[in-house]
């Protein structure tokens, strides 16, 4: 009896440690896209925020704390408001330094600039800024 109750222990532990140590390439593919999908609805409320209240929104791709921080300051209260995204754990961001910065102006421009992911699923993938209107292209390459 005593050694079947070790038995069962140690295959459940097994098996509780198979399933949390070891994530499906599934739910990483999709942790990805989710990111991927709430940058893209962040950065167009914020270009769309910042043209329409005539405000500078600021985005900074930070590579050790592995977020992405996009803040303003509240015209209105005079706080300041950040909105983070943190990165899945299979994309890694590669810049020189710790950080990379992309502003949106009030007239909705931004800073032109490329900023480059390497993801451990789909390779390498580059956020292209544009100058007009906040448009960015992504390349994977």
């Amino acid at each position: 009896m005593l050694e079947s109750v070790i038995v069962l222990t140690l295959l459940g532990t097994m098996l509780l440690i198979g399933i949390y140590r070891f994530p499906s390439r599934q739910r990483q593919l999709t942790d990805e896209k989710m990111f991927w999908e709430r940058f893209s609805t962040v950065w167009n409320q914020s270009v769309f925020l910042s043209s329409s209240q005539r405000q500078a929104y600021f985005i900074q791709f930070e590579q050790y704390e592995r977020q992405i921080v996009v803040d303003h300051v509240d015209k209105v209260s005079g706080e300041r408001r950040s909105v983070i995204i943190p990165f899945p754990e299979t994309l890694k961001l590669d810049v020189t330094g710790n950080k990379s910065l992309v502003v949106i102006y009030p007239s909705g421009h931004t800073t032109v600039t490329t900023i480059k992911f390497t993801s451990q699923i789909s390779g390498k993938t580059s956020l292209s800024f544009q100058f007009g209107w906040g448009a960015y292209r992504v390349k994977k390459n």
